[in-house]
């Protein structure tokens, strides 16, 4: 992490890898396999001859990301960064057949421009890709600054990819946010309601 002040914007530079193990196990005890059925029926007791089976496997499993962020005394804000998760595209194949975690590219650009003391406009795109799947969210937020001690009200509106236009609101204390989201259906509420509760830790968080 490098941080430094240029004309008075203070900008972040981060950088993270991440590694660990990971395991998966298979419980056989309910399958059936191809060798096992005969003309008489299904023989649980017959071998199952699956060359190199193995019912447990440990892997690793590799991520990285880049963030960078710029803050203006103005309370202007922007960031910027991508991660990439299963970097080393591990095989999780319970045989001996390449199974490959395809590599998870996420981008993201947030900002923040404030048209006045207390009201800013937040816009928001982000987008993952794996292999040939892509999804993708754009929002435009509305905040507004209740108090002077960082507690604000916002209004959000956006769009994923595969979903409806949706609608959030949110009440942020400092660290401590509250809110929910409601999808847009044929120009009414639908019955998907999201809400959340988050807590950030640390002086400078992009979420």
């Amino acid at each position: 992490i490098k941080t430094m002040n240029v004309n008075n914007i203070t900008h972040r530079f981060s950088f993270g890898l991440e590694g660990g193990y990971s395991n998966r196990s298979l419980d056989p005890s309910n399958l059936k396999w191809p060798n096992q059925i005969t003309s008489g029926g299904f023989d649980p007791n017959l071998p199952i001859l699956e060359p190199n089976f193995d019912f447990s496997i440990t892997y690793l499993d590799m991520n990285t990301g880049l963030h960078y962020g710029a803050k203006w005394k103005t309370k202007h804000e922007f960031n910027v960064g991508v991660a990439i998760n299963h970097l080393n595209s591990p095989n999780i194949s319970f045989s001996d057949n390449n199974a490959l975690f395809k590599p998870r590219n996420v981008y993201y650009l947030q900002s923040k421009y404030m048209i006045s003391k207390k009201i800013g406009l937040a816009p928001t795109f982000y987008c993952t890709t794996q292999g040939v799947s892509k999804t993708y969210f754009a929002s435009l937020g509305a905040e507004y600054a209740i108090s002077e001690d960082n507690t604000y009200l916002t209004l959000t509106a956006g769009y994923q990819k595969y979903d409806n236009p949706f609608v959030g609101l949110q009440l942020r204390h400092k660290k401590l946010s509250l809110g929910a989201n409601v999808t847009v259906l044929n120009g009414f509420f639908s019955n998907k309601l999201e809400t959340y509760l988050t807590y950030t830790f640390g002086n400078y968080a992009c979420n």
